[in-house]
C-alpha cells in the first residue's frame, strides 16, 4: 500500500511538471494585450476549479454579477472538477446547468483539456477571461493561455504568467469577493470620461 502511494505521488508530480514545461511552451507567445474596462466588454469567459458546493454557488453567483454589471452578450461559465465523469453521473458532483464542466476524463495525461470539448462549447475569442478559481488549478491554466481574449485576470499564484492582470488575495478570501474586487478594478481601468 504504502509503494502505492509513493508511485502515485511521483506520477502526479511528473505529470504537474509536464503540465508546466507545456504550459510555458503554449503561454511563450504571451503577447501584449490592452487592458479592457469591463464595461465594454461583450463577451466574458468565467473559469471555476470546483472545490465545494457551498463555494461552486458563490461562483454562480459570480458569473451572475458579470452578466449584470458588463454589457456582456455572452457570459460562458466553465468549471474544472478533479473528478471522473461517473462521479458526475451519479450526481456526487453538482454544476450549475448553463456551465460546462470538465472533469478528468476531458484532460490528457498532463491536465491539458482536450481540443473537441472546447472547440465546440467556447467562441474563438472572448473580450474577457476571468478565472475565479481560489487555488491554481492547470487544466484552467491551459484553457485561459490557450483561448484567445483582449485582457485576461486571475488570482496571483504561483503559476506561469498567464493574466495581464493578477490581484492579491488572502487564501480565506471568497469567490465572491475576489469577484467584487475584479469588478471594481477593471472598471476603473481605462475609464472613459464623459
Amino acid at each position: 500500500m504504502l509503494l502505492y502511494v509513493s508511485l502515485q505521488r511521483m506520477l502526479n508530480g511528473l505529470k504537474k511538471k509536464l503540465a508546466h514545461f507545456f504550459l510555458s511552451k503554449v503561454n511563450a507567445t504571451h503577447e501584449q494585450r490592452p487592458m479592457l474596462n469591463v464595461h465594454e466588454a461583450n463577451s466574458v469567459l468565467v473559469l471555476y476549479a470546483y472545490s465545494n458546493e457551498i463555494e461552486c454557488a458563490e461562483a454562480q453567483k459570480a458569473v451572475e454579477l458579470f452578466q449584470n454589471e458588463t454589457v456582456a452578450n455572452r457570459v460562458d461559465f466553465v468549471i474544472y472538477a478533479g473528478v471522473n465523469k461517473k462521479k458526475v453521473e451519479t450526481g456526487a458532483i453538482k454544476s450549475p446547468e448553463n456551465a460546462l464542466l470538465l472533469t478528468k476524463n476531458d484532460v490528457n495525461f498532463y491536465y491539458r483539456p482536450k481540443v473537441e470539448i472546447t472547440k465546440f462549447a467556447l467562441v474563438e475569442r472572448y473580450d474577457l477571461i476571468v478565472d475565479i478559481s481560489t487555488q491554481p488549478c492547470l487544466p484552467l491554466s491551459f484553457l485561459a493561455s490557450s483561448i484567445k481574449a483582449v485582457t485576461k485576470v486571475g488570482r496571483k499564484h504561483d503559476a506561469p504568467d498567464i493574466f495581464d492582470f493578477t490581484l492579491e488575495m488572502k487564501v480565506s478570501d471568497s469567490v465572491t469577493e475576489f469577484t467584487k474586487q475584479v469588478l471594481n478594478y477593471m472598471s476603473i481601468i481605462n475609464k472613459k470620461i464623459a
